[in-house]
């Protein structure tokens, strides 16, 4: 079976989760995944890049604290688990079908993959092959409170959703993907210091393994010292007229306007860039990096 479910959570339990996930939609940002257009969400233990070279890093430290609750559900449906995402789908949204990426763990000695799921507010239709097909796909009816432990390597995916849906996800990480975290794990206990410039461009990437590598030798970075903006930190000040590369969108362009307006999650800065190639895009700014020049 590519999927097992799990006993329910109910009651004052479900309500207490769907209390903090309502509490905390503030501060979720949007999703990098191509897959999911429209969606939210908030990475709980690590802040897992999905590249050619996967990386994973502590959250910081206010994620960090925020999200307790939501470990301790994660040690009953995945003991032990690496990586947590707090996704939240609004009206109309789906995940269409895919397999999670390489970062992601195999069972030891199978070909396929072990992730657990809450679903915690609304309902779906939650898909899943069985057989490596993408066109046999076994349906299941998910409500308030239905855990499940899933094969993540399967074909998988929820249809449009007919009202907001929050769920949470747990994951485990190959080990090569965890080594990178070892030393950075001892960032969580030391005293926070500036950072007086930024080596390199800071880039996200997509879940399908688009490859963005490379604009780090593109772009000349602005050295900057670290600020802290709303609930996110990062690494520059922006100003209108200030040139960036969007890695959301992989496009480079000009903040036209700091904006609040047009933001999916109320408390995070938000910026308008008028792009190169004529687009307007409306953005977070902890999704973008500053540049000073661009090659042609």
């Amino acid at each position: 079976m590519s999927i097992t479910k799990l006993p329910r959570i109910e009651g004052a339990g479900l309500k207490e989760i769907q209390n903090w996930c309502r509490a905390n939609k503030k501060i979720m940002a949007p999703s990098l995944s191509s897959y999911a257009k429209g969606r939210l969400e908030m990475p709980v233990r690590l802040r897992v890049g999905l590249g050619k070279k996967p990386t994973a890093t502590p959250v910081g430290k206010i994620i960090s604290n925020i999200t307790k609750p939501v470990e301790e559900i994660g040690e009953k449906l995945l003991p032990g688990f690496h990586q947590g995402l707090i996704l939240w789908y609004p009206k109309g949204t789906r995940i269409s079908v895919h397999r999670d990426a390489p970062a992601y763990a195999l069972i030891k000695g199978k070909s396929q993959g072990l992730a657990a799921q809450i679903n915690v507010i609304g309902n779906c239709i939650f898909r899943i092959s069985n057989c490596q097909s993408a066109d046999n796909l076994e349906e299941f009816q998910i409500g308030e409170g239905d855990c499940f432990q899933f094969d993540n390597k399967q074909p998988h995916g929820i249809d449009y959703v007919q009202q907001e849906r929050c769920c949470i996800c747990f994951f485990y990480l190959k080990p090569e993907v965890l080594n990178c975290t070892e030393v950075k794990q001892l960032s969580l206990f030391e005293t926070e210091k500036p950072v007086e410039t930024l080596p390199h461009a800071l880039f996200y990437y997509d879940d399908d393994n688009d490859d963005i590598e490379g604009w780090d030798k593109r772009f000349s970075v602005s050295s900057t010292t670290i600020k802290t903006h709303n609930h996110w930190d990062i690494n520059w000040n922006p100003t209108v007229g200030m040139k960036v590369f969007i890695a959301l969108d992989k496009k480079v362009g000009e903040i036209t306007k700091i904006t609040e307006e047009n933001t999916a999650c109320s408390g995070l800065t938000g910026v308008k860039v008028s792009c190169s190639d004529g687009s307007i895009e409306d953005v977070y700014a902890h999704h973008c990096t500053p540049i000073n020049e661009v090659e042609v």
